[in-house]
């Protein structure tokens, strides 16, 4: 019965996530939550988070017959599959819960920014990463390094506690290697090492694994649309006289050129220049039908919504071998795809990390604490700002100044003025040298509403500039002192 009841549980949670879609309303969404929250405790109740970990000893599966071992292996194998796809549902609807919690915020704080749209609101952010191909999955992982860095800058290490004649001593150490002959060295011979317990680090900047999920999936596929626009238009424009100046990165034309003779080596009877251009045609070609549905080069057509209408128009064109079973895409296509997957996956990597750090920075720039405090961007992402946000460094050849600064700055600011608090950040990045034109472009705000505030703003503001200019003195007599040495 409870085998009945926990399958029932299975289908029915991962028949409702198949049909989630990105909400419109804060009502759709306060329903989806409403009826994933029951979904996740019924789940918990039925013990779906627990491992199978059942293993039959030697000695029982020596006394059964061929058969019986056999038949044996196969409940086990179907326990531990069930056991798997319980884990998997209940994964499924965490990162469900995570992606409708960041949208009701956005929401509520009436600022949606345009990763919302790609969040796994159904929770199934493995089929979206494996759809979008390596170049997402890549920028998925670097935006999970970042939100997994510790909240705190703190040193791993070893906590030891050490007994001897004068007291008790408590040391934080990085390293236990030839612990105790140091310890007898620095404390004597009578010294006693009575505990060596690993030291706890802070948690990561965003706690919840579910969390982490739904927002390194969100900023790694809104990249890859992205650079899909930017990269593969600038593909498609490239003439065919002009096929060897192709480049996607900074390196592009190098590494094509380095290649080249490899590459295109001249059979008999054959133009290799002729090769390369029917290469990089059909390369094109297959670009722009796929551009059409959205979808990047690196993309895994059997798990598109649409595959079958797809997969029709690309065999019509001979860009791909069959329509039923396994893809073969054709060769020449698939020798330009390869080429090109680094610089592609470069840029992917490079635009997630930026619009992540835009997003954290646009954050504590344009809200309040109070609003930072009661609609948390992300979970450990809300009203204070962390000096662990090394990752805002990207941002200085954006905005041409220092991000640190004028969070600080802002922060600092919005305590002691009734100014709005978008106001009060755009005002502090305006006196750090960016335009009125660009803050009001980029943070949709009304120009007048800016200069009004910097008029209001302007005693505060010229402290700031003072103490800037300040800093800046005194750092340039501590440069003089030490040529001076």
């Amino acid at each position: 019965m409870e085998f009945k009841t926990t399958s029932l549980i299975v289908a029915e949670a991962n028949h409702f996530l198949d049909n989630l879609r990105k909400p419109i309303t804060i009502q759709e969404v306060e329903s989806n939550l409403s009826y994933l929250s029951d979904l996740k405790d019924m789940m918990l109740r039925n013990e779906f988070s627990t491992r199978f970990n059942v293993t039959p000893t030697h000695s029982d599966v020596e006394e059964l017959s061929g058969e019986d071992k056999a038949e044996l292996k196969r409940q086990l194998r179907i326990f531990r599959d069930f056991s798997n796809l319980k884990r998997y549902s209940l994964n499924r609807v965490r990162v469900a819960i995570a992606s409708h919690k960041i949208l009701y915020n956005m929401l509520k704080r009436n600022r949606v920014y345009p990763v919302a749209d790609y969040f796994p609101y159904n929770g199934s952010y493995l089929r979206d990463l494996i759809l979008y191909g390596e170049p997402t999955v890549k920028a998925y992982s670097s935006i999970l390094r970042i939100i997994s860095m510790p909240s705190k800058e703190e040193i791993s290490g070893f906590v030891v506690t050490v007994e001897h004649p004068q007291g008790k001593e408590r040391l934080v150490l990085t390293s236990t290697q030839n612990l105790e002959e140091k310890i007898k060295k620095a404390y004597g011979q009578d010294a006693v090492i009575t505990s060596i317990a690993r030291r706890k680090l802070s948690p990561p900047i965003i706690g919840k694994q579910s969390m982490r999920i739904a927002v390194a999936t969100g900023y790694s596929i809104y990249a890859t649309r992205k650079i899909i626009k930017e990269l593969e238009n600038k593909e498609l424009n490239v003439t065919e006289a002009n096929t060897e100046a192709i480049e996607i990165g900074s390196t592009g034309i190098n590494c094509m050129k380095k290649t080249e003779e490899n590459k295109y080596q001249k059979k008999q009877g054959e133009d290799p220049e002729n090769n390369k251009n029917k290469m990089n045609t059909k390369y094109k070609e297959y670009v722009n039908i796929l551009q059409q549905y959205g979808l990047s080069p690196d993309t895994r057509i059997d798990l598109f919504e649409g595959h079958l209408t797809l997969k029709d128009i690309l065999f019509s064109k001979n860009l791909i071998d069959n329509i039923e079973g396994p893809i073969n895409l054709d060769t020449d296509v698939e020798r330009v795809i390869t080429e090109k997957r680094a610089e592609y996956s470069s840029k992917v990597v490079n635009e997630a990390n930026l619009a992540f750090a835009f997003d954290v920075f646009s954050f504590f720039l344009t809200e309040s604490r109070r609003t930072r405090s009661t609609y948390p961007l992300f979970q450990g992402i809300s009203a204070d700002f962390k000096e662990c946000y090394s990752f805002l460094s990207t941002l200085r050849p954006v905005i041409n100044c220092d991000p640190f600064s004028v969070l600080k700055e802002k922060i600092e600011l919005e305590k002691i003025t009734n100014v709005r608090s978008d106001l009060v950040g755009l005002s502090c990045l305006h006196i750090h040298g960016v335009s009125i034109q660009w803050c009001a472009k980029n943070f949709n705000i009304n120009e007048n509403e800016l200069e009004t505030a910097l008029k209001e703003l302007k005693p505060y503001l010229e402290q700031i500039k003072n103490k800037k200019r300040t800093s800046k003195k005194s750092q340039q007599f501590v440069e003089l002192i030490k040529k001076m040495k």
